[in-house]
């Protein structure tokens, strides 16, 4: 019976540190992973806050709501240095197909 005991005792000692190390890595997620899911084909936004709410059912869409937000600031970057990537395009394919004394104003 001793055996036992002290075998029950190892695995839930084990299975406390596991418990540990999970609610860790889950409470201190990565967003940039999290963009990955995002942005991956297959799994879309609401696939991430449905294994989020699983994983933390009392603040995953605090989690999500901010997932959403940094995305949103990121495309809203990324679209602000393409819109301005595209006018110099345009001004020096303008500036190419003009001779060389005619100037275009912006």
């Amino acid at each position: 019976m001793e055996k036992g005991k002290d075998e029950d005792d190892l695995i839930r000692h084990m299975a406390e540190r596991m418990m540990i190390k999970f609610d860790k890595y889950w409470d201190e997620y990565s967003e940039v992973l999290a963009f990955g899911v995002i942005l991956d084909p297959i799994v879309k936004l609401e696939t991430l806050g449905y294994c989020l709410e699983h994983i933390d059912p009392l603040s995953w869409e605090a989690k999500l709501d901010t997932i959403k937000e940094k995305l949103y600031r990121l495309f809203s970057q990324f679209l602000q240095i393409l819109q301005v990537q595209l006018k110099q395009d345009v001004v020096i394919s303008q500036q190419l197909l003009l001779p060389p004394n005619v100037h275009i104003l912006m």
